[in-house]
């Protein structure tokens, strides 16, 4: 098998909400979907939902490689890294191209590969759809893509709800009030992964940090005016 494990940041223990999404994958699953895109802002929580469901998933393998700036770059260099020392032969990239898509052809249809951020700078989710990827789309095994790009028919990955924000500062055991949190919440907009490293920020440094002293700054900065994201 390919050696293209899942993230496990937060590990299941640490997942927070996305029941309805993560249905919804499910459900574009048995629908026979592919590929799978889910959509939504850089920090959001959408890598986190697709290792979410890999490791829940029973009905087969789940392997997850980082998009790298087209599809063809992404297996000759992401996917490729899965199997042991193909790169460190110094193979033609065309050897190792095909060698990679003759692996992901032995894979069965009810694997799923996970490719993850899904974007680059300039132009838009179809500017990067090439012959790669219609090769990826006719493989038997199942296709998951993550992107910041707004595609029709993709699963939309929403901020959590304030009362699932508070539970990432209950994770933390950070120990403020509501209203602290409130504040904070509303002062980046609810993004996930800046609220939680804001929690980790305030229970993990040798210095107290307080709510305030977050607040100040973030005002200090201008960051709710900005792309902090």
């Amino acid at each position: 098998p390919l050696h293209l494990p899942l993230h496990t940041s937060l590990g299941v223990d640490g997942f927070i909400g996305r029941q309805a999404e993560l249905e919804s994958l499910a459900q574009a699953l048995r629908n026979g979907a592919k590929p799978i895109l889910l959509s939504g802002l850089g920090g959001i929580g959408k890598t986190e939902l697709a290792s979410r469901f890999g490791q829940s998933y029973t009905k087969g393998r789940v392997y997850l490689a980082s998009f790298q700036n087209s599809f063809r770059d992404t297996v000759t260099h992401s996917i490729a890294r899965g199997i042991p020392n193909l790169l460190e032969k110094k193979l033609p990239e065309e050897e190792v191209y095909h060698t990679v898509m003759a692996r992901l052809s032995q894979c069965l249809k009810d694997d799923i590969l996970i490719l993850d951020n899904v974007v680059r700078e300039n132009g838009s989710y179809y500017d990067l759809l090439d012959d790669t990827y219609n090769s990826l789309c006719g493989l038997d095994l199942r296709l998951i893509l993550t992107t910041r790009f707004e595609v029709a028919g993709a699963i939309e990955i929403k901020q959590l709800s304030n009362q699932e924000l508070y539970q990432i500062f209950r994770k933390h055991k950070v120990n403020i009030s509501a209203e602290e949190m409130d504040a904070l919440i509303q002062a980046v907009d609810g993004h996930t992964l800046t609220i939680d490293l804001m929690a980790r920020t305030m229970t993990g440094t040798w210095k107290k940090v307080t709510a305030d002293m977050l607040l100040t700054a973030l005002q200090e900065k201008d960051l709710p005016n900005k792309d902090y994201r």
